[in-house]
């Protein structure tokens, strides 16, 4: 079975300890990757026509709930702060001996209103395949293996599903999912591979696309990079 989620959690209540907070709310945090063609990590492979997707790993360096600075209760009392939740996390988001969506940790935070999660990807400095990368991506383009991965971060705020209507944590189970969407990725590799552009060019039997310059595809890299920034959406459904 391969490794899921490694490193050592540390949650950080802003000044206060949890035994001195006020009522707290319980937050399970999960993580998925979805496509509008149902192929998720339950069964481990994402395809589009030419081009099939069988590895995501990503590492999560840190979540952060950001509270509604209008709820009175944030000038009440010091507790009432952004809660951070310190990874780091690796995640293996396509693995078929898995669950649909994997847990990344379960914790408890002041309740109150919070209006937005920020949620910041960083390069792995453990010797996994993720070290010193952010994100590794795997798969085949016509039947020739490729590998797409960046040693950039990246920070996303995410409202949850509905932006309107922020996220009251009032003592009940919450369930925070951080979904990444890949069906523009596969559209723009499809696209290209149709178009004959995706290719080895230094010879080494791999396509690579990285925010360096392998294979000449660094336009190519930094586009996926900002895909997966904007395709990343967090909702409070399992």
């Amino acid at each position: 079975m391969k490794e899921i989620i490694t490193g050592v959690v540390i949650v950080v209540f802003a000044g206060a300890c949890l035994e001195s907070s006020p009522e707290s709310t319980n937050v399970t945090i999960k993580a998925s990757t979805v496509s509008s063609t149902g192929k998720t990590s339950s069964n481990g492979r994402i395809a589009a026509n030419s081009v099939i997707i069988t590895d995501f790993k990503i590492n999560l360096s840190n979540i952060k709930f950001e509270l509604d600075e209008e709820d009175s209760r944030h000038s009440e009392s010091p507790v009432y702060e952004d809660q951070k939740l310190m990874g780091p996390f690796q995640l293996d988001l396509l693995n078929p001996d898995e669950t649909l969506n994997q847990t990344i940790a379960s914790l408890d935070i002041p309740s109150g209103v919070y209006e937005k999660v920020e949620v910041r990807f960083d390069n792995s400095a453990t010797g996994t395949e993720l070290a010193g990368k952010t994100y590794v991506i795997k798969g085949t383009i016509d039947g020739v293996p490729f590998i797409c991965w960046s040693d950039e971060d990246t920070k996303i705020e995410l409202d949850f599903e509905n932006a309107q209507v922020d996220v009251v944590a009032n003592g009940d189970a919450l369930i925070t999912n951080i979904k990444i969407s890949i069906d523009a990725l596969l559209a723009r590799f499809t696209e290209l591979a149709k178009a004959g552009t995706l290719k080895d060019t230094d010879g080494d039997g791999v396509i690579e696309i990285t925010t360096e310059n392998d294979d000449d595809n660094r336009s190519l890299g930094r586009e996926v990079k900002g895909l997966l920034e904007t395709e990343c959406h967090i909702d409070d459904k399992d």
